[in-house]
């Protein structure tokens, strides 16, 4: 009888964690507030776990991982990129899924993201997850090559950024089935890989340049997202954020009503800068080498392992937003405003793509850094064997 309460309990926290992580995020797997979502007194929770990133690695363990594996190995098989049925129609299945992602696939983003700032929960991931994307992502004699290697990589990227994207604003109303037919399609190329130009996006290298007139805040600024980038959102309180500006604590409240509003100002500023950033690299290198190499030279550009942190800084303003609405609504209006300016600059511009295409490469652009956290050694492959027949030459 104690064994079977024993096991009902940790069912009910289980599932309560994993709802409490896709809702709440890190902050949600307080051990109080697992308790009373499960419907129960604290003690059973503290005696199974000690901490946070205990409940954390059980949830990942035994709620979300098989979840999210389960669906990628669906998509790499059904693509003909693991053994098993090639298949258009289990291959949307599986990419739709990702796109319309339910709890468990959710809180799986969620948890591999804070797997970055948290040691635990990193050993178990490295061990687990990692350890098969490494697997199916890494040349070896025989196979897989260094092509399949990159079209399993590159589907990945595209997998967990669908992920990533699914709570933008009208994201369930946007149709990705032609999307996924063309990237199925592209997938079955037998395209062989091409010497890439050595081009560089200089801006990764920078620190943004904030330029307030205020230095007190442009200081704030910067180290709000350095340590965002180093610890996680949870993990940048404002007395670090003000010890690492070198001001007063006070300074920030001066200005801001919370380190969330000085994050969603930070924010804010960042994608300022690197949206059009990203734009006038990537229109350069369209007209000299064409969409698909340039795709190709942007995803290994981003995977250069120093880039590490400023990848780490997109995937916390995304998953932070996630549970924040007005981070959300302002990155929405950043983006637009971007488009605006784009459109402004070149009226045809927005007449090749449409919302599906935009979505998938907001998710592509996401996935990279996503794909990261589990292969940082992505960037030598050859993505130019699925972008190049995904874009055009």
């Amino acid at each position: 009888m104690a064994q079977a309460r024993v096991l009902r309990n940790d069912a009910l926290i289980l599932d309560a964690a994993l709802d409490a992580t896709a809702q709440d995020g890190w902050p949600g797997l307080a051990l109080t507030a697992v308790a009373r979502r499960a419907g129960l007194s604290q003690r059973p929770v503290t005696n199974r776990f000690a901490d946070r990133s205990e409940l954390a690695v059980a949830t990942w363990r035994e709620r979300s991982a098989p979840v999210l594996l389960a669906v990628l190995e669906q998509a790499l098989s059904s693509a003909g990129l693991l053994p098993g049925e090639v298949s258009a129609a289990r291959f949307q299945t599986a990419m739709q899924r990702l796109a319309r992602p339910d709890t468990a696939l959710q809180a799986a983003l969620e948890l591999l993201i804070m797997s970055s700032f948290d040691q635990t929960l990193a050993a178990e991931v490295q061990q687990g997850a990692a350890a098969e994307v490494h697997v199916w992502c890494t040349p070896q004699r025989g196979k897989p090559t260094r092509a399949l290697a990159a079209r399993r990589a590159y589907l990945l990227i595209v997998a967990f950024g669908l992920i990533a994207v699914s709570r933008r604003p009208g994201s369930e109303q946007v149709d990705l089935t032609k999307e996924f037919d063309s990237l199925f399609r592209a997938l079955q190329s037998d395209a062989s890989p091409q010497p890439l130009p050595k081009a560089h996006l200089p801006h990764l290298a920078d620190d943004i340049p904030f330029n307030t007139g205020d230095h007190i805040h442009d200081a704030l600024l910067a180290s709000v997202l350095r340590l965002v980038g180093t610890s996680g959102y949870d993990g940048a309180s404002t007395v670090r954020i003000a010890r690492d500006a070198k001001v007063a604590e006070a300074n920030i409240f001066l200005r801001h009503a919370s380190k969330l509003d000085l994050f969603i100002d930070a924010s804010a500023r960042h994608q300022a800068y690197g949206f059009p950033a990203n734009a006038e690299f990537q229109h350069r290198m369209e007209d000299e080498y064409g969409p698909g190499v340039t795709e190709a030279v942007m995803i290994r550009e981003i995977l250069r392992p120093e880039f590490r942190y400023q990848r780490a800084i997109n995937v916390e303003e995304l998953r932070v937003s996630w549970h924040n609405d007005g981070l959300l609504r302002k990155q929405e209006e950043q983006f637009q405003s971007f488009v605006d300016q784009q459109s402004a600059a070149n009226p045809d511009w927005p007449s090749t793509l449409s919302a599906a295409r935009v979505h998938v490469g907001l998710a592509t652009g996401y996935g990279v850094g996503l794909l990261s956290i589990l292969e940082p050694k992505a960037g030598n492959l050859p993505f130019d064997v699925v972008t190049v027949p995904l874009l055009g030459a």
